[in-house]
Order: C-alpha cells, then sequence, then structure tokens
C-alpha cells in the first residue's frame, strides 16, 4: 500500500506527462531592420501568398521582393515596433513555440538606455521569421 505521499508524487508524476511541453519551432529570419516603413506597432501571423506580399511591402522596404515562403508547410511572422524619434530601438521574435493548443510567439522589443547617445533620426524596427506551419491560434508573448 502507498503511504499518503507516495500516491500524491505518482499522482503529480502523472500529471505532469499528461501535458507536453512546448516545442519550440526553429526560426529562420527573413529580414530585420531599423528603417522599416511601419510606423504603428504591428503583430501578424501570414499564413497566405497575397497576405505575403501585402505584409512584407509594408514591414520593409528595402527589399521589392518578397522571400519565398512555401505556404503549405510554412507561415511567416511579421513584428513592427512602429515609429521611434531615435535610434537605439529594437524588436525581435525571440522564440516561437508550439503547444497542444496553441502557437506562443515570444517578441522582445528594447529601447535605448536614459541619457543614451543615440541617432537622432526617424527610425521603425521590424523582424520578419519564417516557421513551420500551424493552424492554432496565436498567442503573443511581450518582453521588454
Amino acid at each position: 500500500m502507498l503511504r499518503p505521499s507516495a500516491a500524491l508524487l505518482c499522482a503529480f508524476a502523472l500529471t505532469a506527462c499528461a501535458t507536453a511541453p512546448p516545442a519550440p519551432l526553429p526560426l529562420t529570419e527573413l529580414a530585420r531592420g531599423q528603417y522599416g516603413p511601419c510606423t504603428s506597432a504591428r503583430r501578424e501571423v501570414v499564413r497566405d501568398h497575397r497576405s505575403w506580399e501585402l505584409a512584407w511591402s509594408q514591414a520593409q522596404s528595402m527589399q521589392k521582393t518578397p522571400p519565398p515562403v512555401s505556404f503549405d508547410g510554412q507561415l511567416a511572422i511579421v513584428v513592427c515596433l512602429g515609429e521611434r524619434r531615435s535610434g537605439g530601438h529594437a524588436i525581435e521574435v525571440a522564440a516561437v513555440e508550439l503547444t497542444d493548443e496553441e502557437l506562443v510567439v515570444t517578441v522582445r522589443s528594447s529601447a535605448p538606455a536614459p541619457g543614451a547617445i543615440t541617432t537622432q533620426a526617424l527610425t521603425a524596427p521590424y523582424h520578419i521569421v519564417r516557421v513551420a506551419r500551424t493552424t492554432k491560434p496565436v498567442r503573443w508573448v511581450e518582453l521588454r
């Protein structure tokens, strides 16, 4: 017969194994920059070619033709910080994880330290990545 503490430990172990931990998806960076045309903060998952062309043109302005994304097995993630009055700001897709219920996209943004010397120009940082396709809903996690 199991003692109560041993039974509780076994129940906890079985519960922990019942749900799979998040699986990190490999990212392929498609573009990153400081001077995009996207003047508003933006978070977007792109799942088709038509939306991809529009998202690409709205997020970055240096390369007119978007890189290939095979939407049968991939999707694109576009994040924009929005317009800033100086340099030193950044945004990135830090991680993408797939759980049993959702796609979790972690976005990290940063700003220059108070008093830091920065470029005195308007910037609009962006980051665009490609990952394996899923139809699960997306949850955005913001890190600063």
